[in-house]
């Protein structure tokens, strides 16, 4: 007992003394017999309600840990890291489990201030992820009160920016546009990716600093301590004072978030699209989101609309437009007559690319000799075969992916747009800047997309509506004309919007005023709370077939696939076996077989 150390060890501390004695033993004796002793469970630290100073009991196991660690290599045990090892799992674990589950969550932030004092940041977040990596929206929900970083006490010096690539894409052109901004105003910028610079990358100034960290993609529970040691010599060779988090709907983000956060590095969300972005795919994100932007010090949002939604959940939120591209503001304005139409983005499903064939094949039937320039990654030789089924190959131009579009929009006379939704959309900011009307889909959430603004909007997937618009410009000199100056007149007021600022109002933490009432407030959270009801309620009826979270909403996003059809057969299948059961058990095997033939005569035959 002279080398037990005198410390407190209110948790643990029969492990510790039965670990030393063990080592000084020189026998050890076991058997079988009545217990000598009825141990009550819950009598000790173990029993009655969880709260605050027993839950730090629970975290003093991790000083068992070192004391025993220290113990082990005064004595050279050389085998002590495994048994210590395997304990420390287990003990860390129990003490996440208990602030998850049982720890009142008024308690909460405490709770895990808690676990970082004891278990350290790197391993508590590792842990966490470890055992809760799908319940992300239950883990912010509970940090729901996690302070802010009060940005007017930081002396903000070096921005990070945080992004996946930086290759050609709407996301990474604005920051393309933000970096040089912020080396202007005399900040120092990081660029951080999950993959080494491409070829294909935006250009930077010489002075801004390119850094990797450990892919997203590849992250997962089992490694993401990995990610948290990649983010850590990010922190100790840049020493970057914030983090401007442009994946904004990374699976990441509230891991990222919490380790940064718990070093004293801020991080700000730009999101760089509608908030009910996720609506469209029905799945668990649209209710996680909006929960782990509450855990954010900010988020910076592309539309009022947006702001208004995120107001509900983050005290922090700022409107701010996209930058202005310095070339645009002599882009020579396009011109009518040349009976061109323009399409510009990324090939992807919430942009529609298949819906302007539709539109195109609609245009030549009153204006044959009607042109399609399409700048985007058509490379998939569908897209060449679409437009040979709609009758429309000889009308179509394949651009493919390309930095200045300038040429085509000058050259073109209509610029049209069939995205699902967007968030502020760069191609239409572009258009403007060259006078060249706009045909869309319907997004109310988009200001610029107004038609007073130079936008022709008609109701979503109405491709019969939009080839009207798009013929009556082609044919209609003075309606082209008006539209034109709208359009012109609308960049004008985006080229005099003081961006500059209003991102230093960000850094300095000036946060601008809730534009949302309490009443709107309760109304949303509301809606998230019920929407992640009627998700679990899904979720709950596949439970059969052992499904995680993410591959019950790959099944939703994958409705029109064969793999998705086999699942929905598989559920129907296990659906009727498990009815069949339950009629078994309730009527007998006779019953059952005579109900089951008449159902399949039912089904098949009539």
């Amino acid at each position: 007992f002279s080398n037990i150390e005198d410390i407190y060890l209110p948790k643990a501390q029969d492990f510790y003394t039965y670990y030393v004695i063990s080592h000084y033993a020189e026998s050890y004796l076991g058997w079988i017999t009545e217990p000598l002793h009825n141990y009550c469970f819950g009598r000790g630290v173990t029993g009655s309600k969880m709260n605050l100073d027993k839950f730090e009991r629970y975290c003093t196991q991790a000083n068992v840990i070192s004391a025993l660690k220290r113990f082990s290599e005064t004595q050279k045990i050389s085998q002590y890291q495994a048994i210590l090892q395997r304990y420390y799992e287990q003990w860390i674990t129990e003490c996440l489990k208990i602030w998850k589950n049982d720890l009142p969550k008024v308690n909460s932030v405490e709770g895990l201030q808690l676990l970082y004092q004891y278990w350290g940041v790197d391993k508590t977040l590792q842990f966490l992820a470890k055992n809760f990596w799908f319940q992300r929206s239950d883990i912010a929900h509970k940090l729901e009160n996690y302070p802010q970083i009060d940005l007017k006490t930081k002396d903000i010096k070096t921005v990070a920016f945080y992004y996946y690539h930086f290759s050609i894409g709407g996301v990474q052109r604005v920051i393309s546009l933000l970096v040089p901004m912020f080396v202007k105003m005399g900040y120092k910028v990081v660029l951080i990716t999950d993959s080494e610079p491409e070829e294909n990358d935006y250009v930077f100034p010489d002075n801004v600093i390119r850094a990797t960290i450990c892919n997203h993609e590849t992250t997962n529970a089992k490694n993401i301590g990995n990610r948290f040691t990649s983010w850590a010599e990010l922190m100790e060779a840049y020493h970057f004072d914030i983090v401007l988090y442009n994946a904004w709907t990374s699976n990441l983000l509230m891991w990222d978030t919490l380790f940064l956060k718990g070093y004293g590095i801020p991080v700000i969300v730009h999101a760089h699209n509608v908030f009910s972005m996720n609506v469209n795919k029905m799945g668990h994100m649209f209710f996680e989101f909006a929960r782990t932007f509450t855990l954010t010090d900010g988020i910076v949002t592309l539309s009022q609309a947006d702001k208004v939604f995120w107001d509900s959940f983050n005290a922090n939120v700022h409107h701010i437009l996209n930058p202005v591209s310095p070339e645009l503001h002599n882009a020579n304005a396009a011109k009518w007559g040349s009976k061109s139409l323009i399409w510009v983005a990324r090939v992807s499903d919430e942009k529609q690319p298949w819906m302007i064939f539709d539109i195109m094949a609609k245009v030549i039937q009153d204006v044959p000799d009607a042109h399609l320039y399409l700048l985007g990654n058509f490379d998939d030789p569908k897209w060449e075969k679409l437009s040979q089924d709609k009758g429309i190959a000889q009308n179509v131009e394949f651009c493919g992916m390309i930095h200045n579009v300038n040429d085509f929009y000058e050259k073109a006379t209509v610029h049209v747009v069939t995205s699902r939704y967007e968030g502020f959309l760069m191609t239409l900011l572009e258009a403007m800047a060259h006078g060249l009307p706009t045909v869309a889909f319907e997004m109310p959430n988009l200001t610029l997309a107004k038609k007073e603004r130079g936008v022709i909007s008609v109701d979503m997937n109405d491709t019969t509506s939009a080839a009207v618009e798009v013929v009556k410009l082609l044919k209609e000199r003075d309606h082209w004309e008006s539209v034109s100056s709208l359009a012109k007149n609308s960049y004008e007021q985006v080229k005099a919007y003081d961006i500059e600022t209003a991102w230093e109002n960000v850094l300095r933490g000036n946060n601008p005023p809730c534009a949302i009432s309490q009443d709107c407030k309760d109304m949303l959270h509301t809606l998230i709370n019920h929407y992640e009801i009627g998700f679990r309620f899904k979720e709950k009826q596949l439970r059969g077939l052992r499904q995680t979270p993410e591959q019950f909403m790959m099944s939703k996003y994958e409705q029109d696939t064969v793999r998705s059809k086999g699942r929905r057969v598989m559920i129907y299948i296990l659906e009727k076996l498990l009815g069949g059961v339950y009629c078994w058990e309730m009527h007998g095997f006779r019953y059952t077989v005579k109900h089951a033939i008449k159902k399949l005569v039912k089904r098949f035959i009539h």
